[in-house]
């Protein structure tokens, strides 16, 4: 499902989202991190957090888990013929 983050610090992330999520349930979320990292772009950070409360103001997560990932395609190097036999 979408949503949009709407503030993050390094222990929690508030996040609106559509529907009501009950307090403790964990949540998977995945979304495009802006600018570059180590020098580089097309990162996106994957979390794991936990629901801790619910307002008027979104959905508040405590994160468990954190992981960033390069999703930029992987560059294509020319092999050289020699290198595409196989030995049995």
């Amino acid at each position: 499902k979408r949503g949009r983050a709407l503030d993050m610090s390094a222990n929690g992330i508030l996040v609106d989202i559509p529907e009501a999520i009950p307090i403790g349930s964990t949540l998977e979320l995945e979304m495009d991190w802006p600018g570059t990292y180590h020098g580089g772009g097309g990162i996106r950070l994957f979390l794991t957090g936990s629901v801790t409360r619910i307002d008027e103001r979104g959905t508040a997560l405590r994160i468990l888990s954190h992981q960033f990932r390069d999703v930029r395609p992987a560059a294509v190097s020319p092999r050289r013929p020699e290198r595409n036999i196989a030995v049995a």
